[in-house]
C-alpha cells in the first residue's frame, strides 16, 4: 500500500472577513468623526460671529440708493457694528476724531490709508446739514466696505459676564 495515497488534499484557509473591524480602524473612524464634528462646529461659530458683518455689508449696499444721507447712515451702521464686536461701553462714548481714530486703529496699516479719506469725509459730514455729493458718498461707501471687510473684530464678553465680574470685584 502506498502511504501517500492515504493523505488528504491541502486545505486552504478561508478568507479573512472585513467585519468585525480591528481596534485601529475603530480609532481611525472615531478620529474622523471627531475632526468632522469639530470642523462643523468651528464653521458654525464663525458664521454666527460674522453674521453682523455680513448683514452690515448688505445694509451698506442698500444705502447706495440714498447718496445724500451716506455720511449719517454709514456712521450709524459702523457704530452699530462696532458696538456689537467691541462692546457698547467702548464705542458709545466715541465721536469726532476719537471715533475716526478708533475706526482707523482697527484695520491694518495697509488698509488704514485706503479708508482714511472716506472715513474723514464721513465724520466731517455727519453733523452737517448739506447732503453728501455722489463723489463723497462713493468715498464713504468704499471706505466703509473696506473697513467692514478688514477690521480686526474680536469677541466681547456677554453683558451678563461683565456684570457678574463687576459685582464679584465689589464684594
Amino acid at each position: 500500500m502506498d502511504p501517500l495515497a492515504q493523505l488528504n488534499d491541502i486545505q486552504t484557509p478561508t478568507g479573512v472577513d472585513w467585519w468585525p473591524l480591528a481596534w485601529g480602524w475603530w480609532a481611525v473612524i472615531a478620529l474622523v468623526l471627531l475632526v468632522t464634528v469639530l470642523s462643523i462646529r468651528t464653521w458654525y461659530l464663525h458664521r454666527q460671529f460674522t453674521k453682523a458683518k455680513r448683514e452690515a455689508l448688505a445694509t451698506l449696499a442698500a444705502f447706495a440708493t440714498e447718496p445724500g444721507q451716506a455720511a449719517v447712515n454709514t456712521n450709524q451702521l459702523l457704530k452699530r457694528v462696532a458696538k456689537h464686536y467691541f462692546g457698547a461701553e467702548t464705542v458709545s462714548v466715541l465721536h469726532g476724531n476719537q471715533w475716526l481714530q478708533f475706526l482707523q486703529s482697527e484695520v491694518s496699516n495697509k488698509h488704514a490709508k485706503s479708508v482714511m479719506a472716506g472715513l474723514e469725509v464721513m465724520t466731517s459730514k455727519v453733523y452737517q446739514q448739506a447732503p453728501c455729493t455722489d463723489a463723497e458718498a462713493s468715498d464713504i461707501f468704499s471706505a466703509a466696505t473696506v473697513w467692514l471687510n478688514q477690521a480686526n473684530f474680536r469677541r466681547v464678553p456677554p453683558i451678563e459676564t461683565a456684570v457678574k465680574a463687576r459685582e464679584a470685584s465689589h464684594v
